[in-house]
């Protein structure tokens, strides 16, 4: 056998490889579970952690609650429901904390586990959590993530949701005097006209 040929061979060989893991990837993937199923997992976990939600005052004490429902959602991968619930939950508690990083996490693990649309889940956890976020260490963290949220939702020729994350990461990074950051939003926030898209109209 030529080296050539031998080449070729492990190319072919790794692309198959690296086609069957997006396969099982897409496979494991599971469905949104029922609003009925979701509202018997969130009354049980009600149950578990409804004395640390109502406890969780500060960000600290958010952020540390977040992290502890995020790591049982992922405990509880062989129970759909309760796994979606957690990570709702985390994402919730992550929000109203002003922690941007913890929030979007939560929309991850969704992501790598049901079928939800990534950028739109990600654009709605961004713009509440934005809302909260109060110190300029937060305000920053907001900032970081718009601009990671723009490239991705430009990637997908989605430029009304690339616009109005431009728009969030650039208050934040202004609220938190960080210039650069500022700048940095701006320049990713791609225009309509240079790329001639118009935008989707369906979120992704």
């Amino acid at each position: 056998m030529s080296p050539c040929w031998k080449t070729t061979c492990g190319v072919l060989l790794w692309s198959l490889i690296a086609a069957a893991h997006v396969l099982l990837a897409q496979e494991a993937k599971r469905p949104v579970p029922s609003e009925a199923d979701q509202q018997q997992a969130l009354a049980f976990a009600k149950e578990v952690y409804g004395e640390e939600y109502k406890a969780a005052k500060t960000s600290e004490q958010k952020r540390a609650l977040a992290e502890k429902l995020i790591q049982k959602a992922s405990e509880s991968k062989s129970d759909p429901a309760s796994h979606f619930v957690l990570l709702k939950l985390a994402g919730n508690v992550a929000t109203t904390g002003g922690e941007a990083d913890l929030a979007l996490k939560a929309v991850e693990e969704m992501v790598s586990s049901f079928e939800v649309r990534p950028v739109a889940m990600k654009h709605e956890a961004l713009t509440k959590v934005a809302q909260f976020a109060r110190s300029p260490k937060q305000k920053e963290a907001v900032a970081q993530a718009a601009i990671a949220l723009i490239d991705e939702a430009a990637a997908l020729d989605d430029f009304d949701i690339a616009s109005e994350v431009g728009k969030i990461g650039q208050v934040a990074a202004r609220e938190a005097r960080k210039k650069e950051g500022n700048g940095r939003v701006s320049r990713r926030i791609p225009r309509r006209e240079s790329s001639g898209g118009s935008g989707k109209n369906g979120r992704q």
